[in-house]
């Protein structure tokens, strides 16, 4: 697959975003997009918290609370995967989230399941569907989540090796309410300068910031396309906006926080 340049999609972006799913976004990001070395100050996070049990989410509370119980007793994920082979456990060092992380009005069920060989580490953005009574899933990735008020998601990688140092790459995704999903809008890594100095691509870092980023909408990164730390903050800003995390309640998985779903 022809990979589209970052410059060019990151216009189609603008344009796609706007009118797309999802929230509302400005037609063009900050005049002066922060850059590496001069963040721009990052609002407080929202903490979401688990709400009451009502009639209106019961429906789903009994859902959410019928796939953890599978997990700690069958070993088998929302997904299928079946873990019941594995010598892992220590199953309260899991965790989950019931809150509405998406802004749709409905709470979702996050887990991220790391009691296993990292290969296997999975995370998981559930919604419930009233018509079938069945789980569907939003969004499965490794389980190093940040969630962004905007509807952004950040996931970090399972490993970092490459030339980003104190940058962890990852992919993120946008929420689209037409779909109930999030949607893959590319990867990213970076190059450290003050880890690797040798071939180092000096001429793409035109704010001086130390680090050139890499930005895949197709594929893994090739290494091939350094940018400006000002146009990757353009690229971000258009799906994380101010970066306003939002930070769910997440309790250990084990069957007396399983039951707290169903409890007044």
């Amino acid at each position: 697959m022809r990979k589209l340049p970052v410059l060019a999609a990151l216009g189609l972006t603008l344009a796609l975003t706007a009118c797309g799913g999802g929230a509302e976004v400005p037609s063009s990001p900050p005049t002066e997009p922060a850059t590496a070395a001069t963040p721009a100050p990052v609002p407080e996070p929202v903490v979401l918290e688990m709400g009451p049990l009502t009639e209106a989410n019961a429906g789903a509370r009994r859902a959410y609370a019928a796939a953890l119980e599978r997990v700690v007793r069958e070993l088998v994920l929302p997904d299928g995967s079946d873990y019941s082979g594995g010598e892992y456990p220590n199953m309260e060092e899991n965790q989950f989230a019931v809150c509405d992380v998406d802004g749709d009005g409905e709470e979702e069920l996050i887990l991220l399941y790391t009691t296993t060989m990292t290969a296997g580490h999975r995370g998981y953005v559930c919604s419930w569907e009233e018509e079938t009574g069945e789980l569907d899933i939003q969004l499965m990735d490794y389980p190093l989540f940040t969630f962004y008020e905007s509807g952004a998601v950040q996931g970090g990688w399972s490993h970092n090796q490459g030339k980003g140092g104190s940058f962890w790459p990852y992919d993120l995704y946008r929420y689209d309410a037409s779909l109930d999903a999030y949607v893959d809008v590319g990867s990213v890594d970076a190059w450290d300068a003050s880890l690797i100095s040798e071939g180092y691509p000096a001429d793409a870092d035109v704010s001086g910031s130390g680090f050139v980023y890499y930005i895949e909408t197709d594929s893994s990164i090739d290494w091939e396309e350094p940018l400006d730390a000002s146009i990757y903050e353009a690229w971000r800003y258009v799906y994380v906006r101010d970066g306003r995390e939002l930070q769910p309640e997440y309790l250990a998985l084990t069957e007396e926080n399983i039951q707290r779903l169903l409890e007044e």
